[in-house]
């Protein structure tokens, strides 16, 4: 029984972390490119603001 319900404590946790990390790129709103962080996107890839959010591409 205690296996059981550390079990489900872990899937909590868990899916606590994939929804947090998951809507924290979208929070990012923008009008233009210029407001989007330099630090958002990795090197091979660029920030742009569309649809005022901003995005790598």
């Amino acid at each position: 029984m205690v296996q059981i319900s550390s079990l489900f404590y872990v899937l909590i946790i868990f899916r606590f972390i994939f929804l947090v990390t998951t809507n924290s790129a979208v929070s990012i709103l923008c009008k233009r490119n210029s407001h989007c962080p330099k630090y958002m996107c990795s090197p091979p890839l660029h920030q742009e603001c569309i649809r005022n959010m901003c995005m790598c591409l």
